[in-house]
């Protein structure tokens, strides 16, 4: 499943849109976002994560094993092929800006944006 496309919104709450190729119904597909929100720190510090068909949706701090009970909305539109998260500042506290890298999972192929070790632009908030 590729990624075509990445928009990232920081307003009142954060929004990551993923447009993929062909988001199917089926078992064993999964999509991922790192989300990075302190430019003085190295990394980022929390990640969502999801399957993408009759799956749950979680929110972890990176390096943590528990997911984070605050809320996070999953939006999956099949016609579209586009997957959509939202949160916002109960779940990653203070920040002005976010930086984001997404993952998608098809079987034993992988996708990143923009590759698997780099991160979009920072987005301020508006």
């Amino acid at each position: 499943m590729d990624i075509w496309k990445v928009t990232l919104v920081n307003e009142e709450r954060l929004t990551v849109r993923i447009v993929v190729d062909d988001l199917q119904k089926k078992a064993g597909r999964s999509a991922s976002a790192l989300l990075d929100t302190n430019p003085d720190q190295p990394g980022a510090e929390f990640q969502i994560g999801s399957g993408l068909y009759d799956s749950d949706w979680q929110i972890f701090k990176v390096g943590g094993n528990e997911p984070l009970n605050c809320p996070i909305e999953q939006g999956l539109n099949y016609q579209s092929d586009v997957i959509r998260w939202t949160t916002g500042p109960k779940c990653l506290g203070k920040y002005s800006k976010v930086r984001v890298r997404v993952a998608t999972q098809s079987g034993g192929n992988k996708d990143y944006s923009p590759g698997p070790k780099s991160m979009h632009p920072w987005v301020a908030r508006f």
